[in-house]
């Protein structure tokens, strides 16, 4: 099972999909499905959005924390 997770500019994931639930498995598509809104998905490109498809383990890893409010980057902030 692949997820597409989206991380904010500050390391935190705040989003996540099944891969399977896209019609195009890409960065692009993946990005067209958390900000339907082009302009803005070139603004958040442009200042350090990202969006990366993970396995089940590295979204354990990497999101599970930070979608359930647990992670350092909340604590932070």
């Amino acid at each position: 099972m692949a997820f597409w997770i989206r991380i904010n500019p500050q390391g935190c994931v705040e989003g996540s999909v099944y891969a399977s639930y896209l019609d195009e498995d890409s960065t692009e598509g993946a990005h067209a499905e958390f900000v339907p809104d082009r302009p803005t998905r070139l603004y958040e490109a442009a200042h350090g959005w990202r969006h990366e498809r993970v396995d089940r383990a590295e979204w354990q890893r990497r999101a599970a924390n930070c979608l359930y409010g647990e992670c350092d980057h909340r604590r932070a902030a």
